[in-house]
């Protein structure tokens, strides 16, 4: 899935990156390099720039200095979709008037895909998620883990470059969320994604 449709994983260099809200810095000359198809994890307590950091790769902050490069391009002044980069949320978000499988497909809609294949691309996300059978089912029929399957597939049938995660288990019980990192952990490595995982927890970040 990752070679395809410029959905190569590629190498993030953030140099000097600096962010303040109203005059108060989250973010001061932060450095860092990720290689294609790493994991990386942000560990740290809250406040301390991690989901900032996430929000200004994304293009949903724009930075006050500094800059952010993907595979050596800089980022500056590309619009979100340009980008393409994923980020899910401890918040599902999920619409819940729509299916599993128009959930899933919402992203490719918006950018214009053709039907068959966007209906080919959902299909084949659903199956390496493991929710093919639940596809018919609305978000309120579903558990916390699925959901949170759900939520990843979205951001995964677009093929991301570059996946981040903003603390994505938090509001799941501690089972789930030990075998949803389990989960997390093999679907980077089957897919080879460059990935930023943001927690707070140490147990989680190891």
């Amino acid at each position: 899935m990752s070679g395809r449709d410029g959905g190569r994983p590629a190498r993030l260099e953030i140099e000097d990156l600096s962010k303040s809200f109203a005059g108060v810095p989250a973010l001061q000359d932060l450095n860092l390099s990720v290689q294609a198809g790493e994991l990386v994890t942000l560990l740290g307590p809250s406040g301390c720039g991690k989901s900032t950091t996430l929000r200004l790769i994304a293009g949903l902050e724009a930075p006050d200095g500094g800059a952010i490069k993907l595979d050596g391009m800089d980022l500056s002044g590309q619009s979100v979709p340009d980008r393409n980069v994923g980020l899910v949320f401890q918040r599902y978000a999920l619409f819940q008037h729509m299916t599993v499988r128009a959930n899933v497909g919402f992203g490719l809609k918006v950018r214009g895909v053709d039907r068959a294949e966007a209906d080919r691309r959902v299909d084949e996300i659903l199956a390496v998620v493991g929710l093919e059978g639940l596809a018919a089912r609305f978000p309120h029929q579903l558990s916390g883990g699925q959901m949170q399957r759900v939520a990843l597939a979205r951001t995964l049938v677009t093929r991301p470059r570059l996946l981040m995660l903003d603390e994505p288990f938090a509001a799941l019980d501690a089972e789930l969320r030990a075998r949803m990192r389990v989960f997390l952990r093999e679907l980077q490595q089957q897919l080879g994604l460059t990935t930023l995982f943001v927690t707070h927890d140490q147990t989680e970040a190891m």
